[in-house]
């Protein structure tokens, strides 16, 4: 796979912003929250549910306060 310029392409697109910052640890914070979360982010149930709860966390921060 790793020859594989369709691979390498898709790794780019996906990765790409955290592949290109100084801090080369980044990728692997992904294993540290999948690790800290106790959740697979290969599960594509887990993804959304993560995403839903990033949305809400957003929409909390960005309503005014009462």
């Amino acid at each position: 796979m790793r020859d594989d310029l369709r691979v390498q392409t898709f790794v780019e697109r996906g990765l790409g912003p955290l592949l290109a910052e100084p801090d080369t640890s980044l990728v692997g914070v992904l294993a540290w929250i999948e690790r800290l979360l106790g959740t697979d982010l290969g599960s594509a149930e887990s993804r959304t549910s993560l995403h839903v709860a990033l949305l809400a966390l957003e929409a909390a921060r960005l309503a005014p306060a009462r």
